[in-house]
């Protein structure tokens, strides 16, 4: 059984009390929940979503503008032409390579890199989607000039979009299952998939040109003990950076894991990572990038 569509849409603040409600009153209802954590509660050919706040007309005009956009690229056709469960295949695939983040020092033999550089890539993900070219320089132009960073990180993740829907039965937990999408979902995670991998892949890049100056990198933010002008010219000519100066702190944890203490003029800020120099050798290249990151197949 399926969660049936519904022709009422309600937003609301929490869903506890309803869903309480529902249970010991033995009703029949959904509960769809994203990756994201929000849920939404189907009752009664009613959708409730649970949302701290209502979304604005004009993003959700900007997010069927990226989709539209995303549909009718190169890469979408290039996607589209292989069937579902191939799609999805190649999704697990590429998704099982990713590191997200790294690093090359032991916390038990360096505890403190003072004068570190950190290369911010600066909302990588959706500016890799102009590099695959799967936006228009107008779509892009607009969101960058009138969108937050964190609208710019929600819009792109609207193409990874997962739900899972559990279902109740006279108020009792039947089952825990993934809504079935449509093919247009399937590739477009497909995409988000390709956007993270080479963001992925790129920070391993960095580490080839010079493992003896990379120090790590924490999803799209990448650290390197000395200032490498001809690795800091290749990233501009791709991606809009940001470049500061900090100091780091390595402290050991359980199991391999580190916590990694940065101080910039921002303030300090933590991260949790791990040594991963095996990680680093016998990483799965998707794209392969040319040495300048010119000429770097997108549709593989």
């Amino acid at each position: 059984m399926k969660a049936k569509g519904t022709s009422t849409r309600v937003h609301i603040k929490s869903a506890n009390g309803m869903k309480e409600f529902l249970k010991k009153n033995e009703q029949d209802f959904f509960i769809e929940r994203t990756s994201t954590g929000f849920p939404t509660l189907i009752y009664n050919n009613i959708t409730y979503y649970v949302r701290d706040k209502v979304m604005q007309r004009s993003f959700l005009n900007k997010v069927l503008a990226f989709h539209k956009d995303v549909r009718k690229s190169k890469l979408y056709k290039f996607i589209d032409r292989l069937d579902e469960k191939e799609i999805q295949e190649e999704s697990y695939k590429i998704e099982k390579t990713l590191l997200y983040k790294g690093f090359m020092v032991d916390p038990k033999k360096e505890r403190y890199i003072g004068g570190a550089i950190k290369i911010d890539l600066n909302t990588a993900y959706w500016q890799t989607c102009k590099i695959t070219q799967c936006i228009k320089s107008a779509t892009y132009k607009d969101i960058v000039q009138n969108c937050m960073k964190t609208s710019r990180l929600k819009l792109t993740g609207t193409l990874g979009k997962k739900i899972l829907v559990t279902e109740y039965k006279k108020g009792k937990k039947i089952r825990t299952f993934p809504k079935p999408m449509p093919k247009r979902r399937i590739i477009f995670q497909n995409i988000y998939n390709r956007l993270r991998k080479y963001v992925d892949e790129l920070m391993i890049y960095c580490w080839e040109r010079n493992p003896d100056n990379f120090i790590g990198y924490y999803v799209d933010c990448v650290w390197i003990k000395e200032y490498d002008d001809v690795l800091i010219e290749i990233l501009k000519s791709v991606y809009d950076i940001k470049i500061e100066m900090v100091d780091l702190y390595f402290e050991s944890n359980k199991h391999d894991k580190m916590n990694i203490v940065e101080l910039s003029q921002q303030g300090i800020t933590r991260y949790d990572g791990s040594y991963k120099h095996n990680e680093f050798v016998m990483y799965k290249n998707f794209y392969n990038f040319t040495f300048d990151l010119k000429n770097t197949k997108i549709e593989i």
